[in-house]
């Protein structure tokens, strides 16, 4: 269910396949994403779109497939060495260290990845709530601004393909509004996005395409227009 390869993609997956032990779980995973481009992963809970971004990392066994970031190929290298190739995941629930501060959750990817890139500064200007709360226990912060900390620690690591894992989880309407708020910027900065989620009106409203994984296999790609309301998000869905 890939597009067509061309000299835009910044992402290319082809015919991924990932093994929790002898149990198959993601079956031929093909997945394009060009620069600045936001692709939604849509999928019921438990249909493999957290292990599809765990197979993409490095984290769940892959037996077979390419992945490729910028042209590069990453599949069979540690999780480290795709970080520093481009690929980096914005987990799911946000997660950051919560007994450190916001500029301390920031200068640990920093003294990891060097001294070029992305700053704590420039994360700043992007989130200047970030700023006034540098000194601020991560833990304290509230659920959007743990999710703003986390997205930062991510560019913090200068990505190619930030890979956000269901951003919308557990969070209030209007905590949703503020991610949403985040995506729109990021989608500004042209930053190349997957967003994986159950709640795909939130997901649509912010994502240029859409694939439809059920199962561990991708059933369906469409532009996110024509994805909202068809008969392909009823089905694998159930909406």
């Amino acid at each position: 269910m890939s597009t067509d390869r061309t000299d835009r993609d910044v992402l290319e997956v082809d015919g991924l396949d990932a093994f929790y032990g002898r149990s198959h779980v993601i079956h031929g995973l093909d997945m394009r994403v060009r620069p600045g481009e936001l692709v939604a992963l849509l999928g019921r809970n438990g249909a493999g779109k957290t292990t599809a971004f765990g197979a993409l990392m490095g984290i769940v066994e892959t037996r077979g497939g390419s992945i490729r970031v910028a042209g590069e190929e990453i599949a069979g290298a540690p999780t480290y060495r795709r970080a520093r190739r481009g690929l980096t995941l914005v987990p799911s629930g946000a997660r950051v260290f919560a007994n450190l501060t916001v500029e301390e959750n920031l200068a640990i990817v920093r003294a990891a990845g060097g001294d070029e890139g992305w700053t704590a500064d420039r994360v700043y200007e992007v989130f200047p709530k970030l700023r006034d709360l540098r000194a601020s226990m991560a833990g304290n912060l509230s659920g959007g601004e743990r999710q703003m900390l986390a997205v930062g620690r991510g560019l913090m690591a200068d990505p190619k393909v930030l890979l956000f894992d269901e951003p919308s989880e557990g969070l209030a309407p209007v905590i949703l509004q503020e991610i949403g708020r985040l995506l729109g910027r990021l989608k500004e900065l042209g930053l190349s996005m997957v967003l994986a989620e159950q709640n795909h009106r939130f997901a649509l409203r912010y994502a240029d395409r859409g694939y439809l994984i059920e199962k561990g296999q991708i059933r369906h790609e469409a532009p996110a227009a024509e994805l909202e309301g068809s008969a392909a998000l009823q089905r694998y869905l159930g909406v």
